[in-house]
This record gives structure tokens, C-alpha cells and sequence, in this order.
């Protein structure tokens, strides 16, 4: 299998992971967590380290918990 091929179907399994997470009434992630899958298997693949995706997976979630958090303050 092509890099391509391995990096797409990780990101698909990261996908579907994160669908099954949130359960199963959730498909609507299945879109965006498999593109930010692809990202960060692209990262993992060019560094051929996982540390970088894996900093790049933390930022977003944090990045994410802070919006939600601060949402009243958004808001106004």
C-alpha cells in the first residue's frame, strides 16, 4: 500500500473512531475527524514522528475545550 493509501485509511479509521466516541447517533463527525485525521497522519508521514501529531491532536482539542468554555463570553 501507498503512503497515501496507509495516511487515508488511518484517517478514516481516526473517523470513524472518533464517531463511535461521541456515539453512534453523531455521523456528522465523521466528515471533519477524518480530515484532521488525514492532516495529522500527513504530519506523522513527513516527520516520520508521531510527537508532532500528536502535539498538533492536543492544541485543537484545547483549542476546542476553550471555545466551548468560554462560550457565554463569545456570545456577548
Amino acid at each position: 500500500m501507498t503512503a497515501f493509501g496507509t495516511v487515508a485509511v488511518s484517517a478514516l479509521a481516526f473517523g470513524f473512531f472518533h464517531v463511535v466516541l461521541a456515539g453512534a447517533a453523531s455521523p456528522e463527525r465523521l466528515l471533519p475527524s477524518t480530515l484532521m485525521g488525514f492532516l495529522l497522519g500527513s504530519v506523522a508521514y513527513r516527520s516520520q514522528s508521531v510527537i508532532p501529531s500528536m502535539m498538533l491532536h492536543a492544541i485543537h482539542n484545547s483549542l476546542l475545550l476553550m471555545i466551548v468554555q468560554s462560550k457565554d463570553l463569545l456570545e456577548s
